[in-house]
């Protein structure tokens, strides 16, 4: 049996950081070398791209019971 979690995973994390990247291009922070400056989920597209990854690594690993413990838990930290 073929195991596609790991091959998923890759693609997971190379997709949010091409994500990042992108953000870091557009928000002009991508020469700056002043780690004071460089924060990750300072735009859109980083904050979506930290999403995606939480979210598919969830989707990924969790059964349906933790996925809704997982999105409960979050509701529940933010007030929603």
């Amino acid at each position: 049996m073929v195991n596609h979690a790991g091959s998923s995973t890759l693609k997971i994390i190379r997709r949010t950081v091409i994500l990042i990247v992108l953000g870091m291009i557009v928000s002009g922070n991508l020469l700056t070398f002043d780690l004071a400056k460089i924060r990750v989920g300072s735009n859109t597209l980083e904050a979506i791209a930290c999403g995606y990854f939480v979210a598919s690594i969830v989707l990924l690993n969790l059964s349906v019971a933790g996925q809704a413990i997982t999105v409960s838990s979050c509701w529940l930290r933010t007030g929603c």
